[in-house]
């Protein structure tokens, strides 16, 4: 695989991942930005970060968005070049807008539109190399595809695996000869088993969504929200969040009246209150007023899966919040 530009500009949008039940599958873009443009060089690994993150992010090659690029053209067997990075982020830094998800997709899409094979990193092979490195899809499916996303990761339950291995050897020599068939038929590159096999599908929005986020002063790493969440929960919470994970897709189709209830979540956000308390009461003091909010991702930035009146706005902002109304972005990662 050849290198065939040396010079590239990239645009991707914040995201907000969960929006209530839908946690570690569902997310949507939204119209904000950070701006990558990349230039090979001979030289070592330079960054230049303005806005968002300044004097905060690394440098050099642990970079988010290098680390990406790097990991892009390993992928698909390009080779290596020198990297001049200079970024500039609308996207807050941990507060739940998906600002890791924007810059590894920003570094895909710059390794994709520099080598001469580009579908060899379409969309769906991005979400797989993204994933490895972020963990779960749910930030990264939006902001590769754009508007409202459902994404997963393909799993096996270990029922269903050991019923595999007790099927009879002419099931499984049928298996493998179409897979070693399948494996002669294309001449792309081959992605490793070490990358997730993930899925995603796009909610299209036919009512003109404009989500609110509401935005604190302050930030919280993800690795500290997770930390809170127990490793099982209640049957009957469970249920009912995957009950209200299906509704809050029709919803956000095309009936936002069952938002409020659609947008009530059992599985996390109760659980992550001792990390951000002050998120977690204006969240429900904004349901109060019959608003659908949530919070978005791990948090601790609120948003509400609507547009906000003046009066609400401005009592937020009293109280600390900085308040915006957003359009959805629905085109997803761009190039320039």
């Amino acid at each position: 695989m050849r290198i065939v530009k040396d010079e590239v500009e990239v645009k991707v949008p914040a995201t907000s991942a969960n929006l209530g039940p839908g946690y570690d599958c569902m997310g949507l873009a939204l119209s904000l930005h950070d701006r990558v443009r990349f230039r090979a060089t001979v030289g070592k690994t330079q960054v230049y970060v303005r806005g968002q993150g300044k004097d905060q992010l690394p440098e050099d090659e642990n970079h988010l968005v290098v680390r990406a690029i790097r990991l892009g053209l390993d992928a698909v067997g390009a080779f290596q070049v020198g990297v001049s990075l200079w970024q500039e982020n609308q996207i807050p830094q941990s507060r739940g807008l998906g600002s890791s998800a924007s810059a590894i997709v920003s570094g895909l899409a710059i390794a994709r539109a520099i080598i001469s094979e580009p579908q060899a990193l379409d969309a769906d092979t991005m979400l797989r190399i993204a994933t490895y490195l972020e963990g779960h899809p749910d930030n990264l499916a939006p902001a590769i595809y754009g508007g409202i996303t459902l994404a997963g990761i393909h799993r096996t339950s270990s029922e269903e695996a050991a019923t595999t291995k007790e099927l009879t050897s002419p099931f499984l020599e049928m298996g493998e000869e179409e897979e070693a068939a399948q494996d002669t038929e294309s001449d792309q590159p081959v992605l490793s088993g070490d990358f997730p096999k993930t899925w995603a599908v796009k909610i299209e929005n036919h009512y003109g969504l404009r989500p609110t986020v509401f935005i604190p002063d302050f930030e919280l790493d993800t690795s500290q929200a997770r930390a809170l969440l127990p490793e099982q929960v209640p049957h009957a919470d469970a249920a009912a969040n995957v009950a209200n994970g299906a509704l809050l897709v029709r919803a956000l189709e095309d009936h936002p009246e069952l938002l409020m209830a659609a947008t009530t979540d059992y599985l996390h956000q109760n659980y992550r209150r001792a990390a951000m308390p002050a998120s977690l009461d204006l969240m429900y003091w904004l349901r109060a007023q019959q608003l659908p909010a949530v919070i978005s991702g791990a948090g601790p930035c609120v948003l509400v899966l609507a547009s906000v009146d003046d009066q609400v706005k401005s009592r937020a902002e009293k109280v600390g919040w900085k308040v915006r109304t957003l359009e959805l972005d629905t085109r997803g990662v761009r190039e320039l």
